[in-house]
């Protein structure tokens, strides 16, 4: 999986966007695919629901790559 999207990860959509997000990383991981994240923003990371998070940081440690291409979103990801 090759993500280039736009914004994917982040608590301004409602938290069921980033669960289906991260049910994808682990599908493909699971399998025996590859995950690299490129989209153009990560963040906020200010979800309602205090599950999704630790989702959230279980999924990303699956992936083989993320790139941020923004700086905030490189501070957000690095906290």
């Amino acid at each position: 999986m090759i993500d280039i999207s736009g914004f994917a990860v982040s608590s301004q959509w409602d938290d069921e966007k980033t669960i289906d997000y991260c049910d994808w990383i682990n599908i493909i991981s699971n399998n025996g695919g590859h995950v690299f994240l490129m989209p153009q923003s990560f963040g906020p990371f200010n979800y309602k629901n205090k599950g999704t998070l630790p989702y959230l940081i279980e999924s990303l440690k699956r992936c083989d790559k993320i790139f941020a291409r923004e700086h905030e979103g490189f501070c957000l990801l690095s906290k």
